[in-house]
């Protein structure tokens, strides 16, 4: 029984490295936010297909899919003369009084630089998005409704890409463009959904070794004793 609190110590110690180590690689190429949705919040709509205007990029929340099929994949434009941009993303059929992590992901492989990355509450009958930085920014027009709009925004920077895209001698053309994966995932106290699995993976092992260590320890006990 001496030894138990050790192998609780070591077993927790291995389980911070592996999360440390995870972490090094997930900020690599991940950045995330948390949105919290307003208890009185109007239920947002279903995208309207019909549109005659050019439609932002949306993702459309289903409670009753996984959460990483809640997803949008984004391709990025490359150009030598601007490299900086800024993009919109809708996000539709959000609970109220609900929280939820928005995650963008990509490859390494295409190095990019992505910033300033929030959420907005866009008021109703708004039919156009700018950013204060002006004409270094995509203006998007859009049906005006009469709800508001819940929009990510974030910055991308593809200079990096195209100084390694120089650097192989490559042609921009024939270089597949560099992607990024937007996901959104509901949260409940505070923990992505698609994090439980994991979580109770981990501790039905960490249950499962302390059992078995513990029936050791009890096993040569008893033996001790009797001999």
């Amino acid at each position: 029984m001496q030894f138990l609190p050790s192998f609780i110590r070591i077993s927790f110690y291995l389980l911070l490295c592996i999360n440390g180590f995870s972490q090094i690689f997930v900020i690599a190429n991940t950045e995330s936010i948390l949105i919290s949705i307003p208890k009185d919040f109007p239920a947002t709509r279903k995208k309207n297909e019909d549109s005659t205007i050019n439609p932002l990029p949306h993702i459309l929340l289903n409670d009753t899919a996984p959460a990483y099929t809640n997803k949008l994949t984004l391709d990025i434009p490359v150009q030598n003369h601007k490299t900086k941009r800024k993009y919109y993303i809708e996000l539709l059929n959000l609970q109220n009084n609900s929280n939820y992590q928005i995650k963008l992901c990509w490859s390494a492989i295409h190095p990019l630089i992505i910033d300033n990355l929030d959420w907005h509450i866009i008021p109703p009958y708004t039919v156009h998005l700018d950013s204060p930085s002006g004409n270094e920014d995509p203006l998007y027009h859009f049906d005006p409704v009469d709800y508001p709009r819940i929009i990510v925004s974030v910055n991308i920077d593809t200079h990096l890409f195209l100084k390694n895209l120089h650097g192989r001698s490559a042609a921009i053309g024939k270089e597949k463009l560099p992607q990024i994966n937007i996901s959104v995932i509901k949260t409940f106290l505070g923990i992505p959904m698609d994090l439980y699995p994991i979580v109770t993976y981990i501790t039905m092992v960490v249950i499962a070794m302390s059992s078995i260590y513990y029936c050791y320890t009890r096993s040569e006990t008893k033996l001790s004793i009797v001999s």
